[in-house]
């Protein structure tokens, strides 16, 4: 979060509006539910300065407006979090499911896959970037092995 005292208080105005918001329409954020896109966006349209996008079926920038779906969805994906609830989109975002709680655990468990993802390739560019100095140098054939190892298919 910023430093700045204005944008903190900013982005907690956002933060509160969105819980106020699933607060009001509890029933369209309990597991099992559905949205379509529209709905999800209607509804997200309500929160100031969430810099949803207005739903639309042919946008003029489509990459801005997926852009903005998506940060509109991560962004209640967080708050939902701390209840125990999560949303996955689905169809090119969509259709948003508020995921079953008997399927919360597999969601748990894909983010943890997920981390430890991230964190070895974290690993592995701080150590290449110390080492090689940013340099590439041909791969021994033991770095090739390791290597292999991490590519799917």
């Amino acid at each position: 979060m910023s430093k700045n005292p204005r944008t903190k208080t900013k982005v907690l105005a956002v933060v509160a509006a969105i819980n106020d918001l699933v607060t009001a329409n509890k029933s369209a954020f309990t597991a099992g539910s559905v949205l379509t896109e529209s709905q999800f966006l209607s509804l997200a349209a309500q929160v100031a300065d969430l810099n949803a996008p207005a739903f639309t079926t042919s946008p003029a920038n489509i990459a801005q407006y997926n852009l903005q779906k998506v940060g509109t969805y991560t962004k209640f994906n967080k708050l939902l979090a701390h209840r125990g609830l999560v949303i996955k989109a689905s169809n090119y975002y969509t259709s948003f499911k508020i995921v079953a709680k008997a399927d919360v655990q597999a969601e748990v468990e894909r983010i943890s896959n997920r981390a430890v993802v991230c964190s070895r390739a974290s690993a592995i560019l701080q150590t290449g970037a110390s080492t090689f100095n940013s340099k590439f140098t041909k791969l021994k054939s033991s770095e090739l092995v390791r290597v292999s190892a991490m590519f799917r298919g």
